[in-house]
């Protein structure tokens, strides 16, 4: 077997190396040129290194997380899907008051590696069961915030999965259907922390939520909720903050709240 010294690779492997990093340069190039102002990131060029591009950071070299608030850029979430999500080494992606709009879409090359996705305060909207296929389609997704946009438009079909995620915020939203989050409680078993209030839910507080025991945090202030509040809420044993206050609950509190021991904070002006 002829055997050749190192040198002869370096360049392969320089080369390699270089290519690795354009892919990250050629997806954000790409958004920025898809935006109606690409001006908008003007430091997104090929003259600046692709780790002090704006809102980017890096881990050796790569582009982990990218972090971008108050910032107009008029884009459709098509292009995040395209350009942004498929990053592969990217861990977090933050997009907070950026006028992203359209319609939530289940991206088809999420990368493996992101944990966190947060485009709260945009023009989004879609079903709840739209929200879940995005979060279903990037595999390692521990905490989704789509707040404060227009999710809720009814759906007619209930995806058969089981979310893996951690935390989900879908505050000030526009959530009316009880059975929406029936099927949401029913599917978060890993879920710690959750927050659906300022939304329009109707009905009663679903039976679903029993199946949530590893909730240390659960919100559903704020929305149009009637009837008694259930016992088994008292049998969450990891529960610490229930916040259910500004509804319109009848009856006593469960006695297996009592004064909501063991909780840090229990907000008991469940009337409103």
């Amino acid at each position: 077997m002829v055997t050749r010294p190192l040198s002869c690779f370096l360049p392969i492997l320089l080369f390699c190396a270089i290519s690795a990093k354009a892919g990250d340069v050629d997806l954000l190039i790409s958004f920025k040129n898809s935006l109606p102002d690409p001006n908008m990131l003007s430091n997104w060029n090929r003259t600046h290194a692709v780790c002090q591009f704006q809102g980017i950071t890096c881990k050796s070299g790569h582009v982990s997380s990218l972090m971008i608030h108050d910032l107009p850029l008029t884009a459709d979430f098509s292009l995040v899907s395209t350009y942004i999500l498929p990053l592969p080494n990217l861990q977090t992606l933050t997009l907070h008051s950026t006028n992203i709009t359209g319609s939530i879409s289940k991206p088809t090359n999420c990368t493996v590696k992101l944990k966190e996705l947060d485009i709260f305060n945009n023009g989004l909207h879609g079903s709840v069961s739209d929200a879940v296929s995005l979060a279903d389609s990037c595999r390692s997704l521990q905490s989704l915030n789509l707040s404060d946009n227009f999710i809720g438009q009814a759906f007619h079909s209930f995806p058969s999965i089981s979310l893996r995620i951690k935390m989900l915020d879908l505050s000030y939203n526009n959530i009316v259907s009880n059975s929406d989050i029936q099927w949401l409680f029913s599917n978060l078993g890993l879920l710690k922390y959750l927050d659906l209030s300022n939304n329009n839910i109707q009905g009663t507080i679903p039976d679903g939520l029993v199946n949530c025991t590893n909730l240390n945090w659960i919100s559903l202030e704020s929305n149009r909720l009637t009837g008694s509040i259930p016992n088994w809420i008292g049998r969450l044993q990891k529960l610490v903050v229930l916040v259910l206050r500004n509804n319109s609950f009848t009856g006593m509190i469960p006695p297996e709240l009592g004064n909501c021991k063991g909780l840090d904070r229990c907000h008991k002006n469940w009337g409103g």
